[in-house]
């Protein structure tokens, strides 16, 4: 009698024991619910702070600012921060982030056009207007040899396909390309960027801007690239071609006499200087032309052509060359008045350009035995 009611002693403890840890448990578990639930939101806090922000870009496809997100029109837009990030020095170079979009070259680096969806012009002539408009700070560039400039100190660069000649005049049919540059303003700023690579490429661009009073700022910028050619020449190997000599400078004053009313003068220079228009050849047989790469040509005195396979490699005796100046002034006004503004663009463009090639075989090549 004595042990079974010690057992039974035994069982009701521990039934009661299950009881309480039971109870405890069904206590603790929203507790554990609930810190369960803090952390989650901590963490959901703590990674929404840490989370990469879409920067807002503001445009003007439209000729009106607005931004990127409400705008109708299929763009491409990029800003001046971006732009440095990608290490972009050339005008070209954006066409590499725009789907839809290349860059056509007809005879090398002297002159180039900008392809939209197709719309193109691949004429070599330098006064040929392409179908797709290039602008700078809403100036028309005209010409293909002034299109290939120093990208520096931008503030954006908006790429808009389809006609736009509603608001861009006629030679906007497949599109364009708006360069941005960065304004005065009444703060002190400015940057410079340094960098050196292959070939001895030596790239730098800088800016400064200056408030001189409470109505008057200015802006300084300027940008140089320069190297040694990537081509090899073959004959005269201190010759390289496509090497880099291009300088530009930008000089802007902006006078804001009103609230309303802002007006900008702006003067720029460019010059390249680089030596180009290389041709990639083979020796051929007389008279079926058949093209005999690496091995002798009895027409050529058993000529064989050095690194054949070799795009980058050549036989120029006298090498080409091309020399580009660009020079011009530009007064923006823009008076805002209610519900609108008044805007006048008025420009003086130069350009100078003197372009030879060697687009036969050297000497040494052409000469047969008699």
């Amino acid at each position: 009698m004595t042990w079974l009611h010690s057992n039974k002693l035994s069982r009701l403890a521990l039934g009661i024991m299950v009881a309480l840890a039971a109870a405890s448990g069904l206590s603790a578990a929203p507790k554990a619910q609930e810190n369960t639930a803090k952390t989650a939101d901590d963490s959901k806090a703590k990674s929404s702070q840490n989370a990469p922000v879409l920067e807002e870009i503001t445009v003007t496809a439209q000729r009106r600012e607005q931004r990127l997100q409400d705008v109708g029109i299929a763009i491409t837009a990029m800003t001046g921060d971006q732009l440095q990030s990608l290490g972009y020095t050339n005008a070209q170079q954006i066409m590499a982030m725009a789907p839809g979009v290349s860059t056509i070259q007809p005879n090398g680096e002297a002159n180039y056009a900008v392809a939209i969806r197709g719309a193109a012009n691949n004429d070599f002539i330098t006064n040929q207007e392409s179908p797709v408009a290039l602008y700078v700070d809403d100036v028309y560039i005209s010409q293909m040899s002034a299109a290939g400039f120093l990208l520096f100190d931008m503030d954006r660069v908006e790429i808009l396909r389809g006609p736009q000649g509603t608001l861009f005049g006629r030679n906007a049919t497949g599109g364009l390309i708006q360069y941005v540059t960065r304004k005065p303003t009444q703060d002190y700023n400015g940057y410079g960027n340094v960098s050196f690579g292959r070939f001895n490429r030596l790239n730098f661009q800088g800016a400064v801007g200056v408030p001189l009073n409470d109505k008057v700022s200015a802006r300084f910028s300027m940008a140089t690239k320069q190297g040694g050619g990537y081509v090899k020449n073959l004959l005269r190997p201190q010759l390289n071609l496509n090497n880099a000599n291009n300088y530009a400078g930008r000089a802007q004053v902006l006078f804001q006499p009103k609230d309303a009313v802002d007006f900008l003068v702006k003067a720029r220079f460019s010059k390249q200087e680089i030596r180009t228009g290389f041709f990639k050849y083979v020796s051929a047989i007389f008279p079926n032309s058949t093209p005999t790469p690496g091995v002798p040509n009895s027409n050529l005195n058993n000529y064989v052509d050095p690194n054949p396979r070799d795009p980058y490699t050549g036989s120029y005796d006298f090498p080409g060359h091309n020399t580009n100046k660009t020079t011009g002034v530009t007064a923006t006004l823009n008076w805002r008045l209610s519900g609108a503004t008044l805007t006048n663009v008025t420009d003086f463009s130069s350009v100078r350009r003197d372009y030879m090639e060697d687009s036969d075989a050297p000497r040494s090549i052409t000469s047969t035995s008699s």
